[in-house]
């Protein structure tokens, strides 16, 4: 995915947002010719078959990606054109609407609003009594489609770990040991299968009864050897 899009953010094990902003004139197409090339790329790269939705919005893009799975009767892909995000998001529940968990769901339906459109007939000044201002304004947005919040690129990693619980608790030095150098090689094939190299090492070991212990050593210039 970063290949295509210069923003990637990882939301869930399966499931990222693509900022593509500013690449309309590398790619020069429509969006939703360039999500299939993604979709295409996707599978011959890893075997998996991915949907894709597409909008101006995260949240319009979240709704979208549902109505393009192919198990919901779509192709792998579905865009929705710019200006058309209002009339688009009025086909959902509360319910479907991404952040409107089961306890906001059930609030609302006790004074009957149960749908996108339910709610734009209640109006938004009953809405913000309802819920409070803060939470009033919120869910006023986003059944007219408005959703401002960006997608960011999480940090890369700062450490790489290992460990293992044992079904036995170790007391001999030499079995500690042999499991102490077990878990480096196993961080130092991660550290050079990712290119990277490390200045601080921890060693860290938990007792039976939970007690945590630690030690660290920052070396002089970082290493990626076992």
């Amino acid at each position: 995915l970063a290949r295509w899009a210069p923003v990637v953010q990882a939301s869930s094990i399966d499931e990222w947002y693509l900022d593509l902003g500013g690449t309309e004139g590398l790619y020069r197409e429509p969006l939703a010719e360039t999500a299939r090339r993604i979709r295409e790329a996707v599978r011959e790269a890893t075997g998996l078959g991915v949907s894709i939705g597409g909008g101006t919005s995260r949240l319009v893009a979240k709704l979208a990606v549902e109505l393009g799975k192919p198990g919901a009767g779509g192709d792998g892909v579905h865009v929705v054109p710019a200006g058309e995000e209002a009339t688009f998001v009025r086909r959902f529940t509360l319910a479907e609407l991404p952040m409107v968990g089961p306890k906001l769901t059930e609030r609302l339906a006790r004074v009957g609003l149960r749908t996108v459109e339910d709610v734009l007939a209640y109006g938004e000044a009953p809405l913000v009594g309802l819920l409070g201002a803060r939470s009033g304004a919120w869910l006023w947005a986003r059944v007219r489609g408005v959703d401002e919040s960006p997608v960011r690129a999480r940090e890369a990693a700062k450490s790489v770990s290992r460990e293992d619980t044992f079904s036995h608790d170790l007391h001999d030095d030499a079995a500690m040991e042999r499991e102490l150098l077990r878990l480096a090689g196993r961080v130092g094939a991660d550290l050079r299968g990712d290119g990277l190299r490390a200045r601080t090492v921890t060693v860290k070991v938990r007792d039976a009864d939970f007690t945590t212990r630690q030690a660290a050593r920052t070396l002089a210039e970082p290493v990626e050897s076992d």
